[in-house]
């Protein structure tokens, strides 16, 4: 959060959630190495401040046009061409179902923006190209305003609304154009809460705030360390006892040693090694017998050759023969 807090341009998105019957709200700032994402009852500036970042934040955010990010003056703004470009197309959409050859003022200003964002990308920029994209986009925008100024219905009011916001935030949507570290879009942003969007389209919900509180923070954790070129299972590991370790019955840790017929592992209940397989429909299990006593006759037989030391007992792989115990061992000695 701090170091988010301190860079110069982070990006900030929000998404809908359900959560233990109701909608709850996810937010995220991302920057290029560190991820965020909270999970709150509200959508607007009460979670934005409970997350922390936008309060302390003097760099650039980028957003939507969504009103209480602007409430943070401190702050400068850069908002998102993706989304307005669908809203320019969503205008151009309307002009051709009521008109087969209409002149649009929505296709030229996304025109101009898409001009913008491929001048903008060349290693020297044209200063003159970039001068003239901005005129190009500042009059489809005025032309905008004054066809929909009757505003005689919601689709024109819409449409008018549109044209105002592109002439009042000229600066905020061509902020690309000047400051080389400000992108065209927020697609940081979308990537962030992707997941969560999965989630909920596989789970469907999720069942408390806390489950979801910790989601959220494992997701910003695993985004954060995927920006450093740290994979999943490294990133869990690295936080938890090391990998390649097992637990012995003292509690203490102890290495795991490799064995060519399978993997060993250490049960707490008596110390004693089992190796389970499943061969041919049936579940194998090798357990080592138990040490004779000194001065005892030995009254086991020899172990199979190729049992190494093991014997051998055939379990049916059925529901009951599976089914968890405390103990594995206990339950194949009853």
């Amino acid at each position: 959060m701090v170091r988010i807090a301190a860079a110069e341009v982070a990006h900030f998105d929000e998404t809908g959630l359900r959560v233990q019957g109701r909608l709850r709200w996810v937010h995220s700032a991302s920057t290029g190495t560190d991820s965020m994402i909270t999970c709150h009852d509200k959508r607007g500036t009460e979670a934005l401040n409970a997350a922390g970042v936008l309060p302390n934040f003097t760099g650039i955010a980028v957003h939507d046009a969504w009103k209480p990010y602007d409430s943070y003056r401190h702050a400068g703004h850069a908002l998102c061409n993706a989304h307005v470009l669908r809203e320019l197309q969503a205008v151009t959409d309307t002009a051709a179902a009521t008109d087969p050859d209409p002149w649009c003022w929505a296709t030229r200003a996304a025109d101009a923006l898409r001009e913008l964002n491929t001048v903008s990308q060349s290693p020297a920029p044209d200063p003159d190209a970039v001068a003239a994209a901005v005129t190009r986009y500042r009059a489809a925008a005025e032309i905008g305003a004054t066809a929909t100024r009757a505003r005689s219905t919601k689709p024109m009011a819409k449409e008018h609304a549109l044209a105002r916001r592109l002439i009042d935030r000229r600066t905020d949507y061509l902020r690309f154009t000047v400051n080389p570290r400000v992108p065209f879009d927020n697609n940081a942003a979308e990537r962030e809460i992707r997941m969560i969007k999965l989630r909920q389209k596989v789970s469907g919900c999720l069942r408390t705030l806390s489950g979801a509180t910790g989601f959220c923070a494992i997701r910003s954790y695993l985004a954060t360390a995927a920006k450093h070129g740290i994979t999943f299972i490294n990133a869990l590991t690295a936080r938890g006892r090391p990998a390649g370790r097992c637990t012995d019955r003292n509690g203490g840790c102890r290495p795991r040693r490799a064995h060519r017929s399978g993997r060993r592992a250490t049960h707490p209940a008596g110390g004693r090694r089992t190796r389970v397989a499943h061969q041919e429909g049936r579940r194998t299990v090798l357990r080592r017998p138990p040490a004779t006593p000194a001065g005892a006759p030995a009254s086991l037989p020899a172990p199979a050759p190729r049992a190494r030391g093991y014997r051998v007992i055939q379990l049916p792989c059925s529901s009951r023969a599976l089914k968890p115990v405390r103990s594995p061992l206990r339950a194949l000695a009853s």
